[in-house]
């Protein structure tokens, strides 16, 4: 039983960052707007170029790059 609960307040210390350890970094204001921000561009990119490379393949057809 004593593991179960070391573990679940270890857990719990984690993800509530009660006691963080000294390689962690506290995000600045507006750092997790970047990132999504930055993650949307990304999937902007990574759409456009999935849509360019399906209208290049032609039905039945396989084509190399």
């Amino acid at each position: 039983m004593g593991k179960h609960l070391k573990n679940l307040l270890d857990g719990a210390r984690q993800s509530l960052v009660i006691y963080p350890v000294s390689e962690y970094q506290r995000p600045a204001r507006g750092d997790f707007r970047k990132d999504a921000q930055a993650l949307r561009g990304d999937m902007a990119r990574v759409g456009a170029d999935l849509r360019r490379s399906l209208t290049k393949e032609r039905h039945g057809q396989t084509y190399d790059r």
